[in-house]
């Protein structure tokens, strides 16, 4: 299945474009019973223009290479998820720290481009883990 994922993420502090540098990749989902590990090989990511402890990010090119999972993910696998119990980001700076996934969106293009949008109570779930210089 061919799929991108938007997400709004919040940080403890402003980012800086110019000095940080924060990238995320390598996701674990759980839903149902079971937990899925996905990646993807594209991401883009914007501070938002009003807030600048917000970061959009756009992740397409799912990862099936390194990340066997994404070909057991179905549409119902993402409409069922209960929670990320890992959202990995990279971060140069070590006083950068995400706090919240605000929303999160899948878009499932062999599905005309229908939207599975993570409710406000699964994203509050959200496990992050990262790292920096």
């Amino acid at each position: 299945m061919y799929f991108s994922m938007y997400a709004t993420i919040k940080f403890n502090r402003p980012i800086n474009k110019d000095t940080d540098y924060v990238s995320p990749g390598s996701y674990e989902i759980v839903s149902g019973d079971k937990t899925y590990r996905f990646d993807f090989e594209t991401y883009y990511g914007n501070v938002d223009a009003e807030d600048n402890t917000i970061l959009h990010i756009e992740c397409m090119h799912p990862d099936g290479y390194c990340f066997e999972d994404i070909a057991r993910l179905t549409k119902d696998t993402l409409a069922e998820i209960k929670q990320f119990s890992e959202f990995f980001i990279y971060i140069n700076a070590s006083d950068l720290t995400p706090i919240a996934l605000m929303d999160c969106d899948f878009v499932l293009h062999d599905f005309n481009n229908e939207v599975i949008s993570l409710s406000e109570n699964v994203c509050s779930k959200t496990k992050f883990s990262f790292s920096g210089d």
